[in-house]
């Protein structure tokens, strides 16, 4: 998979396209390809079409435009799903959960935040901790980050699904929920 991360970075926007499914993937790709045609058009096809100094300056910017873009997916990815190292940590986390080692399990998670306080799945993963070990206000309390961020809408059914269980455990089964989303409506 991290081979498929540095392949996607090649090609500016496919990476949020592909990985995000964000609608700003397709306009960066699009800009991209249209530098990229124009420079190889007035370069192989028609030189005589562009002055060489404007098609130097363009190289350049196609250039620029391709560094940028690859630094932002770079930088992009390692926010939204944790660090190359988080990853290790979040596997090392999941095993000590599923062998119902809690303190194990948050001691991991909380150093991983500690490096990558954006990694989602391990905001998630704490909060079912804490629902796990009865602490409904922390849980509530990660939720709410998680809420907070760029990414929430892609992460909507788990939240929906981890408030409800929150709220069925804290109010000892009865249906009252504390979620925004019932409190809105």
């Amino acid at each position: 998979m991290r081979a498929t991360h540095w392949i996607l970075r090649c090609w500016p926007g496919l990476d949020t396209l592909w990985l995000f499914g964000q609608f700003t993937g397709i306009i960066r790709a699009a800009i991209f390809a249209a530098l990229l045609d124009l420079n190889l058009v007035s370069t192989f096809v028609w030189p005589a079409w562009i002055d060489p100094d404007l098609r130097n300056a363009l190289w350049l910017v196609l250039a620029g435009y391709w560094l940028l873009s690859f630094w932002s997916a770079c930088r992009t990815q390692r926010n939204m799903t944790g660090s190359e190292g988080g990853g290790a940590l979040f596997v090392k986390a999941q095993g000590e959960y599923l062998r119902g080692d809690w303190y194990g399990t948050e001691r991991i998670l909380q150093k991983l935040l500690r490096g990558e306080p954006h990694d989602i799945e391990a905001r998630l993963l704490l909060a079912t901790l804490f629902r796990r070990t009865q602490r409904f206000d922390e849980a509530r309390s990660e939720l709410r980050r998680i809420q907070k961020t760029k990414v929430a809408e892609r992460w909507q059914a788990e939240l929906v699904r981890e408030w409800h269980a929150i709220d069925r455990l804290a109010s000892g089964g009865a249906g009252q929920s504390s979620s925004p989303e019932s409190r809105a409506a």
